[in-house]
């Protein structure tokens, strides 16, 4: 079963719109573009820097409307839930 993931772009100046990228999980591996990546590769591609990917990523799990911070899942023990 594969899993919706979102990701946020950590923008600095309020001028610019936050742009929305969109991942899914499958059999436990992030799937972008068609590729498995990583979490911290896919965080850091997105920005072009370094990025914690557990503070920058946004999880939504299936039949869940709210979107969820890596970090928080993960402190709860439900990032790969």
């Amino acid at each position: 079963m594969s899993r919706k993931i979102k990701t946020r772009r950590v923008v600095l100046d309020p001028q610019v719109k936050e742009v929305e990228y969109e991942a899914t999980v499958e059999e436990n591996q992030f799937i972008y573009q068609g590729s498995p990546i990583s979490p911290a590769s896919l965080a850091n591609s997105i920005t072009g820097t370094r990025r914690n990917a557990w503070r920058d990523l946004w999880i939504k799990r299936p039949n869940v409307t709210e979107w969820r911070l890596a970090d928080d899942c993960r402190s709860d023990g439900r990032a790969g839930s």
